[in-house]
């Protein structure tokens, strides 16, 4: 487009509807487009007993919250500037990757279910505070079907988890099953979250490769999306919406791309999961000039096995955690509009 072509007042008004139906498309589609403790501890470091229980009981309110889905009792544990991080391994490239999680995602999560779905039989919270000293505290989780490393420090008067960080366990897999319901033993949940993680790896890779028949490819033909508005997205129409915005070039550059799988739900043969999506790119907006995008958005994906391998048949839109233009937070009603545009 030559710098001296000016558009008409209502080509302008539909690239900006576009722009926003590519941001609900694109981004609805993954959504561009997750007990008792072991015994009274012996006083250490500079804690006394007082110190020790609230810190077990911030830990508590930390694991306990998540199972019930009690926001308030994790927002209560966290720092606001939390970080929860894991290492895992990128499928294409077999390095080390550091996925991470705010206090914010983790609060959210919560409020959407958390770990509801996890069967209270299953729900282990084997609280060890391993040690202290003055100001701070080091205390490990045994839960579900991971491990916490929980950082915990005093904050004007309260314990407060300030870092986490956590693994899943290391099981056996078990048999091959077509069936979701064998994952009903703690090996068959360990061995299907870390299927579906992988399934999302290769979506992320997808993604970066802006590659939409790939994309698609892991969706069902009945798949739909319900956004927070109300309205839903057929499969056809998010991937008319996909492929135009690919073959338009108002995507300058993914720059990252990545899911955090917060929470695996095994329903018979489906399986509902939890998703924190991680978009970091650099996009032309409807000034048709480049801008550093960063959009965080809360989902829930419905999967059916099949002979060809997982499905996705529904994805809900559960909470925008984040929608940043050059740094800049943006409301929803606000994507549409390029910086410096006037409401």
């Amino acid at each position: 487009m030559g710098s001296e072509t000016r558009q008409p007042a209502t080509q302008h008004g539909e690239t900006e509807k576009h722009e926003k139906r590519m941001r609900t498309h694109v981004a609805a589609l993954f959504l561009l487009v997750a007990g008792s403790d072991a015994g009274p501890q012996t006083p250490f470091g500079s804690s006394d007993s007082a110190d020790l229980a609230a810190i077990r009981q911030t830990a508590l309110d930390y694991i306990e919250g998540w199972y019930t889905g009690d926001a308030e009792r994790m927002e209560r544990a966290l720092h606001p500037e939390l970080a929860k991080r894991i290492v895992t391994t990128a499928i294409s490239s077999g390095r080390s990757v550091l996925d991470q999680m705010s206090a914010m995602t983790l609060i959210e999560g919560t409020r959407a279910g958390g770990g509801r779905s996890i069967p209270e039989g299953q729900r282990a919270k084997d609280v060890r505070v391993l040690d202290t000293f003055r100001n701070a505290a080091s205390v490990r989780i045994d839960a579900a079907s991971w491990v916490d490393y929980l950082h915990l420090a005093r904050w004007n008067g309260r314990w407060v988890i300030v870092n986490v960080l956590w693994e899943r366990k290391d099981e056996p897999s078990p048999a091959p099953s077509t069936s979701a319901a064998s994952t009903a033993s703690p090996n068959g949940a360990a061995a299907l979250e870390r299927e579906l993680t992988a399934l999302y790896a290769r979506q992320a890779d997808a993604v970066m490769a802006q590659d939409a028949a790939a994309l698609m490819s892991f969706n069902a033909p009945d798949h739909q999306v319900k956004l927070l508005d109300g309205d839903s997205v057929s499969r056809a129409k998010l991937e008319e919406g996909l492929t135009a915005f690919y073959a338009s070039g108002r995507l300058v550059r993914e720059l990252s791309f990545s899911f955090d799988l917060l929470d695996v739900a095994p329903r018979g043969d489906d399986v509902i999961t939890l998703v924190e999506q991680k978009d970091h790119r650099v996009q032309l907006r409807s000034d048709e000039k480049p801008h550093e995008i960063d959009a965080r958005v809360l989902h829930r994906d419905s999967w059916r096995k099949t002979p060809e391998g997982w499905k996705r048949y529904l994805t809900e839109e559960v909470l925008e955690v984040r929608f940043t233009v050059d740094g800049v937070p943006i409301t929803p009603a606000e994507h549409a509009r390029a910086p410096g545009e006037k409401k």
